[in-house]
């Protein structure tokens, strides 16, 4: 786009006579559709006709004018003659050179009532589509008035926290809201903000998530509406390297090759033939997305983006509103009317942070540096500036292998600019795959080193010697709150909601509010006497753990022993996870320990399920899971499926530069950094896993939390409200008893 723009710049300059940049436009009504086209011609020269020139960049002649381009001057000359009443123009078509020299040029003289035919056959077909926009409209928001709440009785708490959304939507304010399981969040958030759709105070509802299962959850949500009456068009989007159909071919990272794809060359043609028929499928599912892009051999992903863009609902990941990189601009950067719906929020802080950081090694711009110079030359320009960025990072002074920098040198911004310049230029010439995979790290590193508003810290990490010196840089986000605040803005309304937001007045300075936005705190609905909360007070600190084993598996023998059907046991590591498990088949041989799948790629959906399957009513296996991870939350078992949790641990994230660089910031900002960057999202990882147990008003089970800090108050004000039945057990008989008493027949 520069190179095309420096080009017109000097064809226009290069002419003695004509009007450069020729305003023109135009009103046009057809089927209840009112337009008004404008548009600049290049350059307007003297003639009889006058002269309509479009300037092209082209590297090499062609035998015929690319009709896109054709259209697109014939559209500026119907502007033409209808503004100055010309019965014909003449069109000139130049494809030119970087240096202006023209390759190839077409020009034609045509009448008005030429132009005035080409013309609605672009402009006819785009009313047409726009009035079946409206119609659509129309019906979508009579069935959503009509519409009665999905479910015949409401939960309890589900009115309040509805009725919070739809104030926050109304008033376009954000909403912080902490609701625990068994409430109904999500249809209690999404049932107001698609009847804000019908009322005008929204035009499209973002539902986000941090994990492609939490989504179920909403699609079912969706669909219940859909048997009450609604109409409404939804669409899931999945990552393109996860939809797409050559994926499995490549050798490497993914890579798009949009350039030669038989599903990409060609696909707004195809799309416009096949865009009727898929407006007929409301519920545009992953699946269903794919289904329709094979049957018109379409590019999957680009597809779901397509429809995002019409659809009501749109179903996807945090990065798509949040990730400079892979933010949805056709709808975000367009400052459209929309309401996101961001659910988990509990993840924002950790999954932003990680969108807005970066690292980079020298092993990895070494690499790239290679194949630079093997494809255009140890002596071309991508060569020269990678060389230079690697210099620039192997000359920071570092006393230790790692530590934190007082600021990044002076040098490292002119390095990281010319390396991803001369990068990117690399590409438009020749496909570099190592090259392709550092783009995003050093535009992420540039956005870094640029930011006024974000706070970063600049970290180094040195290995190996002085002849194979490895050193790793890496720009930590310390404070997600301004880049949050900046994306929701504008927006008509954004509501953060999870079972675990607390402490809710510091989340919310965490994730970008301020004062105005509200926050609710919603209780359980469910009766606390069905949950019984049993603490022992064993050492899992990890210098204890290899001391306290013993003791630890033979509580949770006697927690398994004690309790009917399913259970889940959930550790801070997998390395603890099969100490445990080591001890457990001793202290009690006949468990049914199951340990959660450690499988990746395409066949980790299956394996999850899988798992989740084994736990049925009838059945007493013990699951073994990994706090944080996929089987932590996001996992309904209710009924009879799971009738206790044991959480060992209080959670804490990992010991690293990293975690340290932010307890230091947040020691700094709010006076406890040690509560902020590690004792509230450990905390989160236990309410979360212990959330599995009761899911509906007739589940009752038990929960066992095993660690010596949940006596300390800094930990217990962390729990929820409604664990009301938290006891301390000081030895396994006392927890034999409660538990007990607690099943009495039920064993």
């Amino acid at each position: 786009m520069r190179e095309g723009a420096r080009l017109h710049r000097l064809l226009q300059s290069l002419a003695a006579d004509g009007v450069a940049e020729r305003h023109v436009s135009l009103a046009f009504s057809h089927m209840g559709v009112d337009l008004w086209v404008t548009g600049r011609i290049d350059r307007l020269a003297p003639g009889d006709p006058p002269v309509v020139e479009e300037f092209k960049l082209a590297g090499h002649p062609l035998a015929a004018p690319i009709p896109e381009h054709w259209t697109q001057a014939a559209i500026y000359a119907h502007m033409l003659a209808q503004s100055e009443s010309l019965d014909t123009v003449r069109v000139r078509l130049i494809y030119a050179a970087q240096d202006g020299r023209t390759v190839s040029a077409f020009d034609s003289v045509e009448s008005r009532g030429d132009l005035d035919r080409a013309f609605r056959v672009a402009a006819e077909p785009f009313c047409a589509y726009i009035a079946g926009g409206m119609s659509w409209r129309a019906a979508r928001d009579e069935s959503l008035r009509g519409m009665r709440f999905p479910y015949d009785e409401p939960r309890p708490g589900q009115r309040a926290f509805a009725a919070h959304v739809r104030q926050a939507i109304a008033a376009k304010r954000r909403l912080f809201a902490e609701a625990p399981t068994g409430i109904g969040k999500t249809s209690a958030a999404l049932v107001p903000a698609v009847r804000a759709l019908a009322a005008g105070q929204t035009e499209q509802v973002f539902f986000l998530t941090a994990r492609t299962t939490a989504r179920l959850a909403a699609l079912d949500a969706l669909e219940r509406m859909r048997a009450r009456g609604a109409r409404l068009r939804s669409v899931v989007l999945t990552a393109r390297e996860l939809c797409c159909p050559h994926s499995r071919e490549l050798d490497g990272p993914f890579q798009c090759a949009m350039t030669d794809c038989p599903e990409a060359v060609g696909f707004f043609d195809r799309l416009a033939e096949s865009l009727p028929g898929f407006l007929l499928i409301e519920n545009a599912t992953s699946e269903a997305v794919a289904a329709m892009a094979r049957s018109a051999r379409l590019c999957p992903h680009e597809l779901s983006l397509s429809l995002a863009e019409i659809a009501d609902v749109v179903l996807c990941d945090y990065n798509y509103a949040f990730d400079p990189a892979v933010q949805l601009q056709r709808v975000f950067r367009a400052k459209r009317p929309v309401t996101l719906l961001v659910d988990e929020a509990h993840h924002l802080d950790e999954r932003a942070r990680g969108m807005l950081s970066a690292s980079v090694t020298t092993d990895a711009l070494k690499a790239s540096r290679r194949e630079l110079g093997q494809e255009l030359g140890r002596k071309s320009e991508p060569y020269a500036a990678m060389t230079k960025l690697v210099r620039a990072i192997e000359d920071i002074p570092a006393w230790g292998a790692e530590e934190k920098l007082d600021a990044p040198p002076d040098t490292l911004m002119p390095a990281v600019s010319d390396a991803l310049d001369q990068s990117l230029a690399a590409l438009a010439v020749s496909r570099l795959p190592v090259t392709h995979g550092l783009l995003r790290s050093l535009a992420s590193l540039r956005t870094a080193l640029a930011s006024r508003t974000i706070p970063f810290a600049w970290l180094i990490r040195r290995s190996g010697s002085d002849k194979k010196k490895r050193v790793e840089l890496a720009a930590l986000c310390l404070d997600v709150g301004p880049h949050i605040a900046a994306c929701t803005a504008k927006l008509r309304g954004c509501v953060f909601f999870s079972g675990t937001l607390s402490p809710l007045p510091a989340i919310r300075a965490m994730l970008g509010g301020d004062s105005d936005d509200a926050l609710l705190a919603l209780p359980s609905p469910f009766p606390s006497e069905r949950l019984l909360t049993l603490w022992m007070p064993h050492s899992t600190r990890y210098q204890a753990r290899q001391s306290s084993a013993r003791a630890v598996a033979r509580s949770l023998a006697v927690f398994a022993r004690c309790s009917p059907g399913n259970l889940w046991f959930c550790f801070p590591s997998y390395a603890y996870l099969e100490m445990i498990r080591g001890e457990l088949i001793q202290a009690e041989p006949g468990l049914a320990l199951v340990e959660q799948p450690r499988v990746s790629g395409g066949g980790a959906a299956a394996a999850r399920q899988a798992f989740i399957d084994m736990f049925q009513e009838g059945t007493r296996r013990v699951g073994m899971i990994v706090l944080g991870g996929s089987f932590g939350e996001s996992v309904d078992l209710p009924g009879g499926r799971l009738s206790g949790a044991a959480v060992v641990g209080v959670g804490l994230p990992q010991v690293n530069l990293e975690q340290e660089t932010l307890r230091a910031y947040y020691e700094e900002r709010l006076g406890d950094g040690f509560h902020a960057a590690y004792r509230v999202p450990g905390m989160h990882k236990v309410i979360q896993a212990a959330g599995r147990v009761i899911r509906s008003a007739s589940d009752m089970g038990a929960l066992l939390l095993v660690d010596d800090r949940y006596g300390q108050d800094e930990y217990a004000d962390l729990l929820p409200a409604h664990w009301t039945r938290f006891t301390r057990c000081d030895t396994d008989d006392e927890l034999a008893g409660r538990l007990r008493s607690f099943w009495g027949e039920s064993l």
